[in-house]
């Protein structure tokens, strides 16, 4: 039965399905029912498999018997295709003609154990397929099963697939990435929501455009920032005109760091305590679009910072148990003698147990410890979660 024309109309369509479900990450029943009707095919499966093995997964698939899907992998490995050394390659297109020029013989797909076990119970008579793309050691391949009554792949439906499978295989990169930039994404999230740190994201106009709870936190007090038609405002004015100018200097810089963003900002609050703010721009690699963030404001203050916790303490500088009550009163108290009492020994007891705590932290003074520890992020970031 011969291959009717296809409209060029129903090949555009199909190809901004195909790109359509990329962006969504899911290979839909409709696509792979349209791609069925497009190659008047029975079945069709989007599949993984490495040569000569059962190591097989199916990613989509749609026409097969259930009880023949599931006995699949069994039968993987006498899939002739996969059987001949170095023919599974990335572009090449299957049907039963190749691999009777593979094999050098005639009905050599009607000979195989794969196709009198497994396709003929199923009616299948005729196939079409490639290898979309190499993994590792796996294939990824996408196969079309046709009944008898529609005979076998033409040469035209040869030149349809190996169209089509050039934009399935653009769409399942496509797919991919969008899959790991997902990923990174909410990795990103948890890390920022993590951070002892109130952090705000400017887009390309200076207005705030995200933030991570801790500063939503700082903005719900209403004491120190608000925001007017989404840009960020210090509530004092001599304040704000600062914010305003390192808020611009971030945006404008076009992801380059200079000197002048490790300036510090100092901000007050209503309940006398301060808070540290800077501004860092984002690399412009990250800001392609017209709402893009574009830099990104670093908000501490005293109430957002953990001392670092016992378990942290003994494991990031070997400390012993007494030493890790020590250095956690001297956190919290004024002064050696009252860290001493707190943490349930002498003074002189403390003193030999700070010394031996300047050792393995490799400070010196009691000022240089309690600057290591509060400057410590990584402490910081395992005491918060």
């Amino acid at each position: 039965m011969p291959s009717p024309r296809r409209h060029v109309d129903d090949t555009f369509d199909l190809i901004e399905q195909i790109y359509g479900a990329a962006y969504d990450c899911v290979v839909s029943d409709d696509l792979l029912d349209s791609l069925k009707t497009y190659f008047r095919a029975a079945a069709t499966i989007l599949f993984t498999q490495a040569p000569g093995t059962t190591q097989f997964n199916a990613l989509a698939h749609s026409g097969f018997e259930d009880r023949f899907f599931q006995s699949y992998p069994e039968i993987a490995a006498c899939n002739p295709w996969f059987r001949v050394p170095g023919y599974m390659r990335p572009g090449r297109i299957l049907t039963e003609r190749s691999l009777d020029a593979a094999y050098g013989r005639q009905n050599a797909y009607q000979e195989s154990a794969f196709y009198a076990e497994w396709a003929r119970p199923q009616g299948f008579e005729h196939s079409i397929g490639s290898a979309l793309m190499a993994e590792g050691e796996h294939l990824v391949s996408f196969t079309f099963m046709r009944l008898l009554d529609e005979g076998p792949f033409s040469a035209a439906d040869e030149g349809d697939y190996a169209l089509m499978s050039r934009h399935l295989a653009k769409a399942i990169r496509i797919s991919q990435r969008i899959a790991r930039f997902g990923v990174a994404a909410r990795t990103a999230r948890s890390v920022i929501e993590r951070l002892p740190l109130a952090v705000m994201y400017l887009d390309r106009s200076g207005r705030m455009c995200d933030c991570n709870g801790r500063a939503e936190a700082l903005l719900a007090a209403r004491d120190v920032f608000t925001v007017r038609q989404g840009v960020l405002h210090a509530t004092r004015a001599s304040e704000d005109a600062r914010l305003q100018r390192l808020s611009r200097s971030a945006v404008g810089c076009r992801g380059k760091v200079s000197s002048a963003f490790f300036e510090v900002l100092s901000i007050s609050r209503d309940d006398a305590a301060t808070l540290s703010l800077t501004a860092i721009p984002v690399d412009a690699g990250m800001a392609s679009c017209g709402d893009a963030i574009v830099a990104a404001l670093l908000i501490s203050s005293p109430d957002q910072r953990h001392p670092p916790s016992a378990d942290y303490l003994a494991a990031r500088f070997q400390l012993s148990a007494p030493e890790v009550r020590l250095v956690t009163s001297l956190i919290e108290k004024d002064g050696l003698k009252q860290a001493a009492a707190a943490a349930g020994m002498s003074y002189e007891t403390a003193r030999w147990h700070l010394k031996a705590i300047f050792q393995k932290t490799q400070t010196h003074r009691q000022s240089d410890l309690m600057r290591l520890l509060t400057n410590d992020l990584a402490a910081a970031i395992a005491s918060a979660g």
